[in-house]
């Protein structure tokens, strides 16, 4: 028995099998939903609407992944013996931050993921914003929702729009 967990383990995500589904999308697919200049507001606040543009530009990878992303659970494992995965897919973009609060547009670097074997056009951001803040959101609907943190604290949350 524990050679079968063994070898299931060492199996586990990282490499292509048989029955394994392939992805239905690639980094152009990525690259087309959230590349641009995306506009909108703040919506936390109730002070008057201050315009809010984000710009991302996809940035081509420079290294390639050696095996699948997986994540293994230690804990509960009732009735199961083959290791729980996860089928990321991440692209790194780069941009620009710009609200009427700051006045100035901020540099914005991190990736764009998706969680899921098909893509529906949706996935979630996650950009380092100056020295000690970040953008974390999701995008969904042509809409990405995003809320800026710092020290681990939400700072404000923003609706914006792709400008065509």
């Amino acid at each position: 028995m524990a050679c079968l967990l063994a070898a299931l383990v060492v199996q586990g995500c990282g490499a292509k099998g048989e029955n394994e589904p392939d992805y239905d999308y690639g980094a152009p697919q990525m690259r087309t939903a959230i590349e641009g200049k995306w506009v909108g507001q703040r919506v936390d606040s109730a002070s008057e609407a201050n315009s809010t543009t984000l710009t991302l530009s996809y940035v081509p990878a420079d290294i390639h992944a050696q095996c699948g992303t997986r994540l293994l659970e230690s804990g509960n494992l009732e009735g199961t013996l083959a290791p729980r995965c996860m089928d990321t897919s991440k692209v790194r973009v780069t941009g620009t931050f710009e609200t009427k609060e700051a006045g100035a547009p901020e540099s914005v670097d991190g990736s764009f993921g998706v969680d899921s074997l098909r893509f529906y056009g949706g996935g979630f951001l996650d950009l380092g914003l100056g020295a000690d803040r970040q953008l974390g959101g999701e995008l969904e609907n042509g809409v990405l929702t995003l809320d800026v943190l710092a020290s681990g604290q939400r700072r404000g949350r923003y609706s914006l729009s792709r400008v065509p």
